[in-house]
């Protein structure tokens, strides 16, 4: 909460700042006159960018969990000694890794009608983020789990465990412990990047804020609050995860 009235106050003293160094360099001024802003329009509209921003939360914690458990297949695919198993998760996450998000939602969603399977916006959008997501998460869990000890598997194989069985109770506990804190920042990245789902006018908080642009004409009030809504978001996210970690991995003293 702090952090977020902090950044507030922050962000209107810049905001305050640049205004006067345009407005005394001539830059913000149209015919005599200087600009003046109507953040009341924001206010007016905050229930309708506040169902955005329910509406990206509601997608972006979907596809946290699903690119999360489609990651831990892909990485342990990428471990595997079956050549076929790891070369189909190799090409899956180098494809996706190296191409832009944006046109793999596009290929997702306008490319299945041209041989007659057309899917809503709201499973394209999930469907695109949490593949796209899933390589770069199964990158980070496999990371985790190369950094085991060997010699742990071998242990555990030597008192009778199955493969599944030290997978579950000695890697990935391990391994989650290791790749917490780039998780923590792939689950944030998830929230922004699901503003890329506006480009198929899924109804989430950029799509709500380019609609209310396009009513209002009032672009620079409507995307500055809507940059204070995002950061509050990720800051408040980014909190709650760092106390998971704290519960859930507590530091040995």
């Amino acid at each position: 909460m702090w952090v977020g009235l902090i950044f507030l106050g922050g962000t209107a003293l810049l905001l305050l700042g640049v205004r006067q160094i345009v407005i005394q360099a001539g830059i913000a001024t149209s015919g005599g006159r200087g600009w003046t802003p109507h953040f009341e329009v924001v206010l007016q509209n905050l229930p309708f960018l506040l169902e955005g921003l329910l509406s990206t939360l509601q997608l972006s914690g979907s596809v946290g969990v699903l690119a999360f458990g489609l990651g831990i297949l892909v990485a342990l695919a990428r471990l595997s000694r079956l050549g076929p198993v790891y070369l189909v998760a190799t090409w899956y996450v180098e494809v996706l890794r190296n191409t832009p998000a944006i046109v793999q939602l596009f290929l997702i969603y306008f490319g299945p009608p041209t041989v007659g399977i057309r899917l809503s916006v709201p499973v394209a959008a999930l469907l695109g983020l949490t593949i796209n997501n899933s390589a770069y998460m199964a990158e980070i869990i496999r990371a985790g789990i190369r950094s085991i000890n060997r010699g742990q598997t071998e242990a555990a194989s030597a008192v009778g465990m199955t493969f599944p069985q030290i997978t579950r109770y000695v890697i990935l506990p391990q391994a989650l412990r290791v790749v917490y804190p780039p998780l923590v920042s792939q689950w944030i990245s998830i929230v922004l990047f699901s503003s890329l789902a506006s480009v198929i006018a899924y109804p989430e908080l950029a799509e709500h804020a380019k609609r209310l642009d396009s009513r209002t004409f009032r672009s620079f009030e409507i995307y500055g609050a809507v940059t204070v809504i995002y950061t509050i978001c990720t800051l408040s996210l980014a909190l709650v995860l760092r106390l998971v970690e704290r519960r859930v991995f507590p530091v040995a003293r």
